[in-house]
């Protein structure tokens, strides 16, 4: 009798398992269908060539900035002194100057006991 239920049981699997490959292959034959064009609807599409792209890129874009903390206020809190520091991003060029300076929204807290 358990050989007989074990049977079944692989049956039943495997027609279950028939069943959702042969749902899903149909499904794939209209995605692959409706995707396929005739030469009639494709438009014709133009390049343009290498000269003609402006490349004008942000000389920022190219250069990976550094991040440093930069204090930004103390105050006192309860008995504690607090300095806020905030970070900033720093663009340099290759002689170390500075470029442009952005700062971010990260801050660090630092409190000491007075």
């Amino acid at each position: 009798m358990n050989k007989f239920m074990a049977i079944i049981g692989v049956l039943v699997c495997l027609g279950v398992a028939f069943y959702y490959d042969a749902s899903t292959d149909s499904l794939t034959k209209e995605f692959r269908s409706s995707i396929l064009y005739t030469p009639d609807e494709i438009e014709a599409v133009t390049v343009p060539d290498e000269n003609e792209v402006e490349t004008e890129i942000d000389q920022t874009e190219t250069i990976i900035p550094t991040f440093e903390y930069i204090l930004e206020s103390t105050e006192e809190v309860d008995g504690y002194l607090v300095e806020t520091y905030r970070e900033f991003e720093f663009y340099k060029d290759v002689n170390g100057n500075l470029i442009k300076k952005v700062p971010t929204s990260h801050f660090d807290f630092i409190r000491y006991k007075k």
